[in-house]
């Protein structure tokens, strides 16, 4: 028996930080964006809301098919692209401890509250190859409409930690042998 329909005010709601950390997801809008989560991590993508069939490649995953004014309803942008990813959070992206496997070049956010800045620096960051962000927890939420959109796509293309206790995070890093460097 299949899971039954979320109401829209559901999918709405994830426009809401609290909302989105409770239900486990954020919206993804976008093929092209869509398309790249799907190739970095296939199975955070939990289904579709869309006003036509997904496009091959990405018709594996259970759709909701909606109208065009639901679709507006959801979406964050005043022309939706047709087609909306609900993607699950990374479990430990709101957590004090780093992973185990931190990579090579980081990223420490501190105090940066545009969301459209954090979604920048994240697409920039991936693109030059860094592997994690540190956040203040006073940064925008990385997975905010604006940050998602702004980072097109690359939104879990490298680990992201937000965090209250980001200073204890960045001496940990200094211990482990990164070098600190400010701007």
């Amino acid at each position: 028996m299949s899971e039954p329909l979320k109401p829209f005010s559901w999918y709405k709601s994830l426009v809401e930080s609290r909302a989105r950390r409770e239900a486990g997801c954020f919206l993804v809008e976008g093929e092209r964006a869509i398309r790249q989560i799907a190739g970095l991590r296939p199975e955070a993508i939990t289904e579709f809301l869309s006003i036509e069939p997904p496009p091959p490649g990405l018709d594996r995953y259970p759709v909701r098919m909606v109208t065009e004014k639901q679709l507006r309803s959801v979406s964050n942008t005043s022309t939706p692209q047709g087609i909306i990813a609900v993607v699950a959070l990374p479990a430990e992206t709101f957590t004090d401890s780093l992973p185990a496997e931190t990579g090579g070049r980081l990223l420490l956010l501190e105090d940066i509250q545009d969301p459209g800045n954090i979604g920048t620096l994240v697409r920039t960051a991936a693109a030059f190859g860094y592997t994690g962000i540190v956040m203040s927890g006073k940064c925008a939420d990385p997975f905010s409409p604006k940050c998602v959109q702004s980072a097109a796509g690359s939104v879990l293309s490298i680990w992201i930690r937000r965090s209250g206790n980001y200073i204890a995070m960045a001496r940990e890093l200094r211990e482990r042998g990164y070098r600190l460097v400010a701007a």
